[in-house]
């Protein structure tokens, strides 16, 4: 796929970078690239795409002028932060517990023309 190069260059930039996924609406995923179990990345994105459909409804609920830029969530052992792409896709970053979840904030910040650049 196209975006593997751009996904990789993300998460090697970032401390405690493991994996990151581009989602569609679907919860499938459209590439990803992570440096353990693929199954458990696209599993991640399918959760945490979830999430984001949640966050992104009761935004909506509760203002109509806001819009959702990134959500971050941190468990026990990794950080997952979520960026929407388009309308119904996503781009979701993990790191484990070492990192830095501003750092993978603005890496996905940084990454997401790149992605754009190719749809």
């Amino acid at each position: 796929m196209p975006f593997k190069k751009i996904l990789e260059n993300a998460v090697s930039r970032i401390k405690g970078g493991v994996g990151i996924i581009f989602v569609d609406s679907e919860g499938e995923a459209i590439d990803q690239f992570t440096y353990g179990d693929v199954e458990e990345i696209r599993l991640a994105g399918a959760q945490q795409g979830l999430v984001l459909r949640m966050c992104e409804s009761a935004l909506a609920r509760a203002s109509s002028e806001n819009s959702m830029s990134a959500v971050g969530i941190r468990s026990e052992n990794h950080l997952y932060t979520m960026v929407p792409v388009t309308d119904g896709t996503f781009i979701v970053l993990v790191q484990d517990d070492t990192g830095i979840q501003a750092q993978g904030m603005q890496v996905l910040m940084d990454t997401l023309p790149d992605i754009l650049s190719l749809l």
